[in-house]
């Protein structure tokens, strides 16, 4: 609240990704047929404390919308790199992603990919940087999240509970598809310009129509 409605700077005792909200940014499923396939493993430590998450995001050609439609959390399953990735490979049926990437702390699956010829960027984990830009897609609802998909759900709940205070210290949990999202995000290459035109388009409104 004091970040949204008072625009105040929020110390890291605040949420992540206050930005995210369920009533607005999870929505029903509607088609991205067509749209690009961008996707993201994380190993996790291939135990029940930090499962593995996989997800895949849609974008729209413009790279203007985006949509999580589909995704797992290996909740209280113990996974090799190689479970992981035969996971990644049953999830992936029917789609061609653009570009996929895993978290390069698990060399075990990057080495996996590449002897099954499946390509996989390594992630990009700038903190800082991912969470801003997670947090400006949701604050102009750039990014949905189907909600029909009781996984994504499990997402929506680690965005809506995770706090900086225990993403910064030994303790950090509870984040295994926030982070995998993360990733995602950072990856493609969103044209930003929208922002500018909702602003433009809602100035517009605000003045009505023309005399």
């Amino acid at each position: 609240v004091q970040r949204r409605v008072f625009g105040k700077f929020v110390t890291e005792e605040g949420r992540t990704y206050y930005a995210f909200e369920w009533e607005r940014n999870m929505v029903t499923r509607y088609s991205v047929a067509g749209w690009h396939v961008y996707s993201g493993c994380d190993y996790g430590s291939g135990g029940s404390g930090h499962p593995a998450a996989i997800l895949f995001v849609a974008v729209r050609a413009d790279y203007k919308k985006g949509a999580v439609f589909r995704g797992w959390r290996g909740d209280g399953l113990e996974t090799t790199a190689g479970d992981v990735f035969n996971k990644y490979l049953d999830l992936k049926e029917g789609l061609m992603p653009v570009q996929a990437v895993y978290d390069p702390a698990s060399k075990d699956f990057g080495t996996i990919a590449e002897r099954n010829g499946v390509t996989f960027t390594k992630a990009d984990k700038s903190r800082d940087l991912g969470e801003h830009i997670v947090n400006t897609l949701f604050k102009h609802e750039i990014l949905d999240i189907f909600d029909d998909d009781l996984e994504l759900g499990k997402l929506a709940t680690e965005l809506t509970h995770m706090m900086n205070h225990n993403q910064r210290s030994d303790n950090k949990k509870d984040d295994d598809m926030a982070d995998t999202l993360r990733y995602i995000c950072t990856m493609i290459p969103w044209d930003f310009e929208v922002i500018n035109e909702q602003i433009k388009a809602k100035e517009l409104a605000e003045k009505g129509p023309a005399k």
